[in-house]
């Protein structure tokens, strides 16, 4: 059984096409083969391609980062954690009424950890800081604000705020607009 069913079930993964696993002495072994994501673009490409032809792109990549905050937001709520969570590994359909389709690959370091913080502070503050080449500080901490569903983060979540900073994930090469 692949084993990420209830994340599949939300249409977080693409379609699976074959899903194998074997067990040869000590080692184990599986293979994940899925339909092309025909129509979706990394985010990585998504991200660079509207800061260069977009002159104000600030609410295109807030809608577009609200939607992978929920898209995270509803895989860790399954109790899953992805551990390899970067734009490379993301893809986005086309826009779809303000949001847009999200789908993950590359699960292969997911695994369900037994406290709800790490997945969270790990697969986000990773996404953070592998985008500070397209993401400026107040773009992340508006992601953040989207994936808590919160108008202002509270202590606790400023305390949190205050640990992925000091990872360096809210670091930014580009200039807040």
């Amino acid at each position: 059984m692949f084993p990420f069913g209830a994340v599949k079930v939300l249409g977080l993964l693409p379609d699976l096409l074959l899903f194998a696993k074997w067990l040869k002495g000590r080692d184990v072994g599986s293979i994940v083969i899925t339909r092309a994501l025909d129509g979706f673009v990394g985010l990585k490409e998504w991200l660079t391609d509207i800061r260069q032809t977009n002159p104000d792109p600030d609410e295109k990549i807030r809608e577009l980062m609200a939607s992978v905050g929920e898209a995270a937001r509803v895989m860790h709520a399954t109790g899953w954690a992805h551990f390899s969570f970067e734009p490379q590994h993301i893809f986005i359909g086309p826009e779809q009424a303000g949001k847009y389709p999200i789908r993950l690959i590359d699960l292969e370091r997911a695994r369900r950890p037994y406290r709800s913080k790490i997945f969270v502070t790990e697969d986000l503050s990773r996404l953070l800081r592998k985008s500070d080449r397209f993401l400026s500080r107040e773009q992340k901490l508006q992601f953040l604000l989207d994936y808590f569903q919160t108008e202002s983060f509270s202590p606790k979540q400023w305390q949190w705020v205050n640990e992925v900073e000091k990872r360096g994930s809210l670091k930014s090469t580009v200039v807040d607009a």
